[in-house]
């Protein structure tokens, strides 16, 4: 027993439905093992692709069944047989294995191995041959048709010679004719007869004949025909699979070109879909700003609208304090002509006195003595008057002064009521516009935080954008790794069909 071989007395079973399949080249070198190969026999496909076939071999194998195996793979002949195989761990599984040479350009390229269940019955015999051949390394003797004739002579001519002494054995020569040619006269016909009753047909005389193995040699070509069908249609089949395998690689190559085209253009739209979403970030930046200074200015226009609401108010009060003064003053110049005619009668008066005071004295003077104190009296009357005439004159001219000074005065107050009155409207005036100003930088701050806010959701939409663009990238990448797959998986069953094209060259020999 090899190194690493050791045994373990229990079975493996499998489905029967299942087929265990490996290929190896032409010598002996795994080179496939499909997943129910592997399972059964208790190593991955690592382990047993590049390791000769036998490292599966079982003890209990005789060396005369593998070199029947070999003789006809040699020969590039088909194979079957029961096989016992070792499993990783010791354990062994019995498989009915069916070995065909395969073929590319005419050339042996290895051979395949399809194992299926082995039925009980040619359990039970490979175990007892195979124990056999293991004990015996000649292997079993079994005699020849030609050896067959030659005892059957000799024994005869022993027999009838020997009759003469001992004529009983005269009746012993059927016994031999039967226990040698037991096979041929009583089994084979009745294995002929077996096959006339599962199959027969008139086409067995126009294919096989007459005679008494041509029940079996229609049979076989029954068999044949059957073979020949499923490999005329296995090949017809894979042509079409060919086809249909060359439509695919152009679709995959295809798909491979268009993804890696779209995934070029995503590529492009995402570096665009970057810049915009820094573009709108600075935008929604910018427009904060704008809607800060917008507050600033909104702010400055209210001051501005408060104060000048404060100085138009202001100016009001003055045009009316104005027009208040404008009234005193030409109430002032009515009264200051009211005390200028007073003083004319007062200057009437004096001017009146005056002259009496000179009439007294006239008088006085005609008196003579008597009149000299009258005279003296008229003539302080007269002294009095001129004093009161002068004084007179003085405040006459002093209330035209006055009088004079109180029209340009109200003249004035007239002329600052209409400029006061005028700053008022353009106060107004200032006033509206700045409230006009005001509701423009009012509206400008609206827009601006709405021009903000649409900008930040841009850039949140911007961003989402660019995020399922990546996600589509992905995607696409991905899809191309499926179609890259797929091509893969393409060439694969190119390839199969392409075996199963070389299956018919397997079965001709």
């Amino acid at each position: 027993m090899r190194r690493n071989q050791t045994t373990i007395n229990e079975e493996v079973v499998f489905n029967a439905n299942e087929q265990l399949i490996s290929i190896t080249d032409p010598r002996g070198v795994i080179t496939y093992a499909n997943e129910g190969f592997c399972r059964v026999a208790g190593y991955t496909a690592d382990e047993l692709i590049g390791k000769n076939h036998n490292i599966v071999r079982h003890p209990d194998m005789p060396k005369a069944a593998f070199k029947d195996l070999w003789d006809c793979l040699k020969a590039e002949k088909p194979w079957r047989g029961a096989v016992k195989n070792r499993c990783k761990d010791g354990r062994y599984y019995w498989v009915d294995a069916f070995v065909t040479p395969m073929y590319e350009n005419n050339k042996l390229t290895g051979f395949q191995s399809v194992r299926t269940v082995l039925k009980p019955d040619f359990k039970r015999a490979a175990t007892q041959m195979y124990a056999n051949l293991q004990a015996d390394k000649s292997g079993l003797p079994k005699l020849t048709l030609m050896q067959k004739h030659t005892l059957c002579v000799l024994l005869s001519a022993l027999v009838v010679y020997s009759a003469f002494h001992l004529p009983w054995l005269m009746l012993c020569l059927p016994v031999i004719f039967y226990l040698i040619y037991q096979q041929e006269v009583f089994k084979t016909p009745h294995y002929f007869n077996q096959l006339a009753h599962r199959y027969d047909s008139v086409s067995r005389f126009i294919f096989s004949g007459d005679s008494a193995h041509s029940f079996a040699d229609f049979h076989i070509k029954i068999n044949e025909a059957k073979v020949n069908t499923i490999l005329g249609r296995l090949e017809d089949n894979a042509a079409k699979l060919r086809s249909a395998t060359e439509l695919l690689n152009n679709a995959a190559n295809s798909t491979i070109a268009g993804v890696q085209d779209e995934s070029d253009q995503l590529h492009q739209v995402s570096s665009a879909v970057e810049e915009m979403v820094a573009t709108i970030t600075e935008v929604a930046s910018n427009t904060v700003t704008t809607a800060e200074k917008s507050k600033s200015a909104q702010a400055s226009c209210n001051t501005a609208k408060l104060s000048m609401t404060k100085t138009m108010s202001q100016v009001s009060a003055l045009a009316v304090e104005v027009a208040k003064s404008a009234n005193s003053a030409q109430q002032l110049s009515e009264e200051a002509e009211k005390i200028g005619g007073i003083m004319q009668e007062i200057q009437g008066i004096a001017d009146q006195t005056n002259l009496l005071a000179l009439n007294a004295a006239i008088e006085a003077a005609r008196a003579g003595d008597h009149g000299r104190g009258f005279s003296v009296v008229a003539d302080e009357v007269r002294a009095l008057s001129s004093r009161t005439r002068s004084a007179t004159e003085q405040i006459h001219s002093s209330i035209t002064e006055i009088q004079n000074t109180l029209i340009a005065w109200s003249k004035v107050m007239a002329e600052g009521k209409q400029s006061a009155e005028s700053c008022v409207e353009d106060t107004k005036q200032t006033q509206i516009v700045i409230d006009s100003v005001y509701d423009a930088i009012s509206d400008i701050s609206d827009l601006a935080i709405q021009i903000s806010t649409a900008s930040e959701e841009q850039s949140m939409v911007a961003g989402e954008i660019s995020q399922n663009i990546l996600n589509i990238s992905d995607l696409s990448q991905n899809n191309l790794v499926q179609a890259e797959l797929l091509l893969a998986e393409n060439s694969k069953i190119e390839s199969q069909a392409r075996e199963f094209e070389r299956i018919r060259r397997s079965f001709e020999a």
